[in-house]
C-alpha cells in the first residue's frame, strides 16, 4: 500500500509500507533511515561539511551512497591530511581528529 510522508519541510513524498508497519509507527523508510535515497538522507545531504573529508581512494563509496551513521568512513583531516576511520557521529561530537590539536580542527558545530 502506498502512503504520502508529510516531513518537517512541509515537502510531501510517496513510501510504500505495510498496513502492520504503519500501526507499528515505523512510517517512513526514506525519514527513518532505513532506505537510503540520494539528495534526502544521504552523507552528503545531511553532513554536507563532514562529507568533504571523506578519503577520496580508502573509501568504497561516494557521499551519496553512506548513510550518516550506519558506517565507519575513512576520513582525512583537512589540515594535517591525518586520517582516520570513525563514525559520522564520533566524528561530530569530537569536533576534529584524535590526532589534532584543539585549535586545528576546523569543523567546529
Amino acid at each position: 500500500m502506498w502512503w504520502i510522508c508529510q516531513r518537517e519541510r512541509g515537502d510531501a513524498h510517496a513510501y510504500r509500507a505495510r498496513i502492520d508497519k504503519i500501526n507499528a509507527a515505523q512510517g517512513c523508510s526514506v525519514c527513518s533511515s532505513r532506505e537510503l535515497a540520494r539528495g534526502e538522507n544521504d552523507l552528503g545531504t545531511v553532513e554536507p561539511m563532514l562529507s568533504i573529508e571523506l578519503h577520496l581512494t580508502r573509501n568504497h563509496k561516494d557521499a551519496d551512497e553512506i548513510f550518516p551513521g550506519d558506517t565507519k568512513p575513512w576520513l582525512q583531516c583537512l589540515v594535517n591530511k591525518h586520517v582516520h576511520a570513525q563514525t559520522i557521529q564520533n566524528r561530530r561530537q569530537s569536533k576534529g581528529f584524535p590526532k589534532c590539536r584543539l585549535k586545528d580542527r576546523i569543523l567546529v558545530y
